[in-house]
């Protein structure tokens, strides 16, 4: 009996980690979300860009929800302030560099050792000389490595070079995509039905852009996912915002130092690591509810 109840376990384990589980899951996940956030919240709605554009949307899409192209687990060991730091200082070396040579940059993918060295020259600079920091820039060149590797199997050869350019560097590393992915995946992956990529109408300021959506606890919250400085005054607008519009549930995922400066009355403050408890993540939402 204990050998059977062995080998049914191993089986489980390996059921709950194949990655198209995950992905099915996750579609389950936004699917659950769209349907509930159509029947209830007229102010909310997808992103302009996962509608203007199908072809760009769908592969913008599979940045959220395929495994196999965010490979998380093999170049974040942790997600700290040190880590951010560096990935803060690539996203605006990024930001000023012209479109051509984030291009140019694209097409050395195919030599691994070209590819590393343009990217710590050129994204990097004199900032790899820290040696408390070559770690963290050196898993930044190699999930940029791997996510454009993987990325050449879903796309056609002859658009490569603009969708790796687009979804690598103008959104995951030069919008902060990289990290909404992470929390939209640690939330769905963890049973909390979840979406990404809204916008809001915003009173007289427009459309707002909002990080991620979840349902619990009888209705919606919202997630804002920063990885710098925060700005208190505008996360105080923003909740006001929001429970004009009926959402009562704010959660901001931040770096640790800046866990601090958010007063509970305005968010739910939790760090990248909080992510890895269940038990932080079980306390957005009440799961009777789900």
């Amino acid at each position: 009996m204990k050998d059977v109840a062995s080998m049914l376990l191993d089986f489980y384990r390996q059921f709950i980690s194949y990655y198209e589980m995950r992905t099915i899951k996750r579609i389950l996940s936004v699917e659950l979300s769209l349907d509930k956030l159509f029947n209830s919240n007229s102010y909310l709605k997808p992103h302009k860009d996962l509608v203007k554009n199908i072809d760009t949307a769908k592969y913008f899409l599979t940045c959220f929800l395929d495994e196999r192209l965010l490979p998380f687990d093999a170049f974040l060991t942790e997600l700290n302030d040190a880590f951010l730091k560096c990935f803060n200082n690539v996203k605006r070396n990024i930001n000023s560099l012209k479109k051509d040579k984030l291009r140019e940059l694209v097409r050395t993918v195919k030599d691994k050792d070209i590819f590393r060295k343009t990217s710590l020259n050129k994204l990097v600079g004199k900032s790899y000389r820290k040696n408390e920091y070559k770690n963290y820039y050196e898993s930044i060149c190699l999930f940029s490595l791997n996510f454009l590797t993987s990325l050449r199997s879903f796309v056609p050869p002859e658009e490569f070079y603009y969708y790796g350019e687009e979804l690598l560097f103008n959104r995951m590393i030069g919008n902060n995509m990289l990290f909404e992915v992470y929390v939209f995946r640690k939330l769905s992956d963890a049973g909390i039905p979840c979406m990404f990529h809204l916008q809001m109408e915003y009173g007289n300021h427009g459309v707002r852009e909002v990080d991620l959506l979840y349902w619990g606890d009888n209705g919606p919250g919202v997630v804002e996912v920063k990885t710098g400085k925060i700005n208190v005054d505008e996360l105080r607008l923003f909740k006001e915002t929001l429970r004009q519009r009926g959402i009562d549930k704010f959660a901001v995922i931040c770096p640790e130092d800046e866990v601090q400066r958010i007063d509970s009355e305005i968010a739910k403050p939790l760090t990248f690591k909080d992510l890895n408890d269940l038990t932080n993540l079980a306390s957005l939402v009440d799961f009777k509810d789900l």
